[in-house]
């Protein structure tokens, strides 16, 4: 199936031809083939009671503007009973979209390109005489969705008890082996997808300054011993990435754990010559770890002015803010005339600008940009 708004008049909302069956696993797949733009594209659901005509001459976030549908749309916010709510990430065209309904427990989840986003509601209706549909809303002309993958499952015990193996990479392969089981578990693959953990991007993504300064010394270490190897007519010792520095560096001690026990019985046995010279050796790598941390930290200091002039500028960029009304106490609604969605969308810009996140309990209280400098300044070093 694929859905495509060939003329823009207004919102337009494509409501799936079957309910959702109550005690049931539902999930489907939307992929977005059109470029994404205008008021808004959402995906959800609705219950018979969702108005398909209403919104057909205004543009408006329909889905979960009122309390019989819930949505989430391609701005990365999520929205049921017209309460905005920060969900996942922005998404645009060549993203595939999952939806996974649980109508035994009345639990709404979304996949993007097929990694969870989490639960996103937990108060779906699953009550006879309740009949809740499939659907997407948009506002952008020519739009074009296609229904890639759709699949009901009962909630039983096999569907529950691949749900709690699906968890455990290790337990799923050994289910993936036995024949009988492959075959069950291929049923339920949508089970198998999962967001990769916080500890696994952190790892790779996010080392500590600690960390970074050894990394460099381990750089330094290698670079004098590819010297010495090319004076000597050795085989010359590469550097590839940090990442595989790291993981030299994670093996070099375990196998320093593993030596520990044998290594002090050597120092025990060791004359005291050879002690002042541990002793030399680590106050001369303390002096180059300790250099190195004054250089990874010898960077232009943000200051509070700084954060000031970013935070105006990305507002000043801001096509529905007035420059003219512009300062650091205008209200984002009262003053500038911006609605909760617009507000969404400066968070998210003040986000991408400063490289963290704000939770959804701070981003309520920032409706100045004061409020977000002064938000920065607390979560950053400032120098004045």
């Amino acid at each position: 199936m694929i859905t495509i708004v060939h003329h823009r008049q207004g919102t337009s909302i494509v409501r799936g031809s079957e309910p959702l069956h109550r005690g049931q696993h539902h999930y489907w797949e939307l992929k977005i083939l059109s470029t994404l733009s205008g008021t808004d594209i959402m995906f959800g659901i609705g219950t018979d009671k969702v108005d398909l005509l209403r919104h057909q001459f205004s543009f408006t976030s329909v889905l979960g503007i009122d309390d019989q549908s819930w949505g989430y749309s391609y701005r990365g916010v999520a929205q049921h009973n017209g309460q905005l709510k920060y969900y996942g990430k922005k998404f645009s065209r060549g993203r595939i979209i999952g939806i996974y309904v649980d109508m035994f427990r009345g639990t709404l989840e979304y996949y993007l390109n097929r990694r969870s986003l989490g639960r996103a509601y937990s108060n779906i209706p699953t009550e006879e005489g309740i009949e809740i549909y499939p659907m997407v809303s948009s506002t952008s002309a020519k739009s074009s969705i296609k229904l890639i993958n759709a699949a009901s499952f009962e909630d039983n015990l096999r569907f529950n008890c691949m749900k709690v193996i699906c968890k455990y990479p290790k337990l799923l392969v050994q289910v993936n082996a036995i024949p009988g089981l492959r075959k069950i578990a291929e049923e339920l693959w949508f089970l198998q997808l999962r967001e990769r953990s916080q500890s696994e991007d952190f790892a790779i993504n996010n080392l500590h300054l600690a960390d970074v300064a050894v990394l460099c010394g381990k750089k330094l270490m290698l670079s004098s011993a590819m010297n010495t190897a090319d004076a000597s007519g050795s085989k010359a010792l590469e550097i590839n990435s940090e990442t595989q520095i790291y993981d030299n560096l994670m093996g070099d001690e375990d196998l320093n754990d593993k030596t520990k026990q044998s290594s002090n019985v050597r120092n025990n046995r060791g004359s005291l010559n050879d002690c002042n010279s541990d002793d030399d050796e680590m106050a001369q790598n303390g002096r180059w770890q300790l250099e190195i941390v004054r250089n990874y930290s010898a960077k232009e200091p943000l200051t509070l002015q700084l954060i000031k002039e970013r935070v105006l500028l990305v507002l000043k960029l801001y096509d529905k803010v007035n420059p003219e009304k512009l300062s650091l106490e205008s209200h984002f609604i009262n003053d500038l005339g911006l609605d909760s969605l617009d507000h969404v969308e400066v968070i998210m810009a003040m986000e991408d600008e400063f490289g963290f996140e704000i939770p959804d309990g701070d981003a309520e209280k920032l409706f100045r940009p004061a409020d977000i400098v002064q938000y920065i300044a607390d979560k950053e070093d400032i120098y004045e």
